[in-house]
């Protein structure tokens, strides 16, 4: 079954933005990638689809517990006085994709 996305027919040309020059086939140089860029590169996940752009999915599970709670307390002195209190709580837990830690948001 074909994509539901329009994929381009072939790479789109990027210009370098400190020396100006165009590569046409959208594939820049190994030798204009600097040594920084390489490393964060090695550490990304390969494409989980083809094509060359929106090329990675994932839907990782993520376990949460949502505790949530409101309280509220309505006094009514009179047709002309009135007061309320409101208490609420949120508590989420969300894990990590490992289960070896937990983190409050």
């Amino acid at each position: 079954m074909a994509c539901s996305r329009p994929q381009p027919a072939a790479p789109i040309p990027i210009r370098n933005p400190y020396t100006g020059e165009i590569y046409s086939d959208g594939i820049v140089p190994a030798s204009q990638i600097s040594a920084f860029a390489k490393k964060v590169f090695s550490q990304l996940p390969d494409p989980t689809t083809a094509g060359f752009s929106n090329n990675y999915q994932a839907l990782p599970r993520v376990p949460t517990v949502d505790n949530k709670g409101d309280i509220r307390v309505d006094h009514y002195f009179s047709s002309r006085l009135t007061v309320y209190f409101r208490y609420s709580i949120a508590n989420t837990t969300r894990s990590t994709s490992d289960h070896s830690a937990a983190t409050r948001q």
